[in-house]
C-alpha cells in the first residue's frame, strides 16, 4: 500500500508538471501571437500611409504641373481646345492614380506575405520548442516512475531475500544461503545495468 500510494504521487507529481509546462508554452506562444499581429498590422499600415501619401504627391505634382502649362497657354487656346486639354488630362490623372494605386496595394500585399511567412516560421519553432519541452518531462517522468519501481521492486526482492535466509539459516541450510544472495545480488546488478542503458537511450534521444 505504501509504494502504491507513492506511485500515485508520482503520476500525480507528473501530470502537474506537464500541465504546468503545456501552461506556459500556452501563454508564451499567445504573447508572441499578439505581439506579432501587432507588429504585422503597424508595419503595413505604416506602409500603406506612406505609399498614399506618395500616390497622393505625385497626383498633386501632375496637376500642378498640368495646371502651370495651361495658364501658360491660356491666351493662345480655343475654348474647346482647352475642354480638350482638361478633359484628357483628367483621363490621364485617372489612369495614373488607378497605376499607383495599384503599386501602392501591391507593395503593401508583397509586405503582409513577408510577414506571413515569417509568422509561420516562428509557429513550426513554437511548436518545436513545445514538442522537446515535453519529450524532457516524459523522458523525467519515466526516470522518476523506473526509480520509484525499482526501488519498490527493491524493497520486495530484499524482504522476500531476508524472509528466506531466515528460514534456511533456521534450518543449517549456511552455505546454501551464501549462494543463493550472491545469485540474487548479481540479477539485481544486471537488472540495474539493463535499465541505465535504457535510460541513456532514452535521454540521448530526447535531447
Amino acid at each position: 500500500k505504501q509504494w502504491y500510494q507513492r506511485r500515485v504521487r508520482v503520476v500525480k507529481s507528473l501530470d502537474d508538471k506537464r500541465t504546468a509546462v503545456i501552461d506556459r508554452l500556452n501563454k508564451e506562444e499567445e504573447t508572441q501571437r499578439e505581439a506579432d499581429e501587432k507588429e504585422e498590422t503597424l508595419r503595413s499600415t505604416r506602409l500603406a500611409e506612406t505609399l498614399t501619401s506618395k500616390v497622393h504627391s505625385s497626383l498633386s505634382a501632375k496637376e500642378a504641373e498640368f495646371i502651370k502649362e495651361l495658364k501658360e497657354r491660356e491666351h493662345q487656346l480655343e475654348e474647346n481646345e482647352k475642354e480638350r486639354l482638361m478633359k484628357e488630362h483628367a483621363g490621364e490623372m485617372a489612369k495614373l492614380k488607378e497605376t499607383l494605386t495599384a503599386q501602392k496595394d501591391k507593395q503593401v500585399s508583397s509586405m503582409k506575405a513577408r510577414l506571413e511567412e515569417r509568422r509561420k516560421l516562428k509557429e513550426i519553432k513554437m511548436q518545436e520548442k513545445r514538442a522537446a519541452e515535453l519529450e524532457k518531462v516524459r523522458v523525467e517522468g519515466e526516470k522518476e516512475i523506473t526509480q520509484a519501481e525499482e526501488g519498490e521492486a527493491k524493497e520486495k526482492e530484499k524482504a522476500a531475500l531476508s524472509t528466506l535466509v531466515h528460514d534456511m539459516l533456521d534450518v543449517g541450510m549456511d552455505g546454501k544461503a551464501q549462494a543463493i544472495i550472491h545469485h540474487m545480488l548479481t540479477q539485481r546488478h544486471l537488472k540495474e545495468r539493463v535499465m541505465l542503458d535504457r535510460q541513456q537511450k532514452s535521454e540521448l534521444a530526447a535531447a
